[in-house]
């Protein structure tokens, strides 16, 4: 079944990740990234097809503010350097649309921990944003691959 994520660019959502599930105070965005390159054959001229090279989504939001989840929501606290920042397995991200649709993406990773406001009139955290690769040993060309 192909998924159009263009579908919900921005909007309320529930996000499951890693064992989390993160409500958000101002809805998300999704912004998809894919670079291309042009293939060439000497006998058709330069430009002969377009293949693509690098493929990722940017997924962000500003939590709605409970206090859970920390360790997943701050994972590179104690990190060591040199770490993979997506690591030796795909972590799935969900994305519970408010129509009831379900979005996976196979391969996420928290790439901007939220900050914190010490406030009484503002949120707790701030803006998280998710990084989304292709699944892990998958073709990005072949049949059953997931789009991200």
């Amino acid at each position: 079944m192909a998924i159009q994520r263009s579908s919900i660019k921005t909007g309320p959502a529930i996000v499951k990740y890693n064992g989390a599930v993160i409500y958000f105070k101002d809805g998300i965005e999704i912004a998809e990234t894919v670079e291309t390159f042009d293939s060439a054959v000497d006998n058709y001229g330069p430009k002969t097809d377009q293949r693509v090279k690098y493929r990722h989504a940017t997924i962000s939001g500003k939590p709605a503010g409970e206090w859970r989840d920390l360790a997943i929501l701050w994972p590179w606290l104690n990190a060591s350097v040199g770490v993979r920042v997506h690591g030796d397995e795909d972590k799935e991200l969900v994305i519970h649309a408010k129509d009831g649709t379900l979005y996976t993406y196979h391969n996420a990773a928290i790439t901007k921990m939220p900050n914190l406001k010490f406030a009484a009139t503002a949120t707790l955290l701030d803006q998280i944003e998710f990084t989304c690769r292709i699944k892990d040993t998958t073709e990005p060309t072949a049949a059953n691959a997931p789009r991200l």
